[in-house]
């Protein structure tokens, strides 16, 4: 189990937490969303001050303004069924922004027998809430797809180091891969078939003079070729 989860496990592991958190959020807006619908009392509320909020992202070779993102805000006070004041701060829509002013008195909607359900904008606030679980999820399904990616990757490089077998291969050439070099390499089974593979990115000094045909010991699965490490980037037994 602890070895599944450095290899990646933990990644699915955090995934499916992820996807769990965001099915639990997405029900709880649903759920909340049919409550205010079928219980929820309407109160005039007096708008305090609204304001926007925008964020930037800088996205590599894209523009700013292509990446920018403007969240609405209000904050209401109105009188509770109790006698109570209450005053709540809540994201609303940009129509809803463009339509009411500070001082100006509006209709929001709150669950009578808990005053901290509360939608200044109704119906905005629990889908905004939904959308959010959704993306969440969403995230969690492509962290456990990753996890999984890497979880078949190094139960392939195990296998390799337990089970493959030892061949001489000859450099084709070193390619360099940014900052990193690659190793590239072709060898030829007993049986005539030929099979190229490639090193794992290292620096470049790692393969300081390294010749185009000098040997290399390659380390492939007899029951698929293809898959194939040098014996360097493997950790075999004994």
């Amino acid at each position: 189990m602890g070895i599944w989860i450095k290899r990646g496990g933990w990644l699915v592991a955090l995934g499916v937490l992820v996807i769990l958190g965001g099915a639990w959020l997405a029900a709880q807006s649903r759920l909340t969303a049919a409550r205010l619908a079928a219980d929820g009392l309407d109160l005039p509320a007096t708008i305090d001050s609204m304001y926007e909020q925008t964020t930037v992202n800088d996205g590599i070779g894209r523009r700013s303004s292509d990446t920018e993102h403007t969240d609405y805000f209000a904050t209401v006070t109105f009188a509770a069924p109790d006698g109570s004041t209450q005053t709540v701060t809540q994201t609303v829509s940009k129509s809803w922004y463009d339509t009411w002013f500070p001082n100006q008195t509006v209709t929001i909607r709150a669950l009578p027998d808990d005053l901290s359900v509360v939608e200044i904008d109704p119906g905005h606030a629990t889908r905004s809430q939904w959308i959010g679980a959704t993306i969440m999820a969403g995230f969690g399904v492509l962290t456990v797809a990753t996890g999984l990616v890497l979880v078949r990757t190094f139960n392939a490089k195990a296998r390799l180091a337990v089970e493959g077998q030892s061949v001489t291969a000859r450099v084709e050439q070193v390619r360099r891969q940014g900052q990193f070099a690659v190793l590239r390499y072709r060898f030829t089974l007993p049986d005539g078939q030929s099979f190229a593979g490639s090193s794992l990115p290292k620096p470049p000094a790692r393969f300081a003079g390294v010749a185009q045909g000098a040997a290399v010991e390659v380390i492939y699965d007899p029951r698929a070729p293809r898959h194939n490490r040098p014996a360097f980037d493997l950790s075999r037994p004994g």
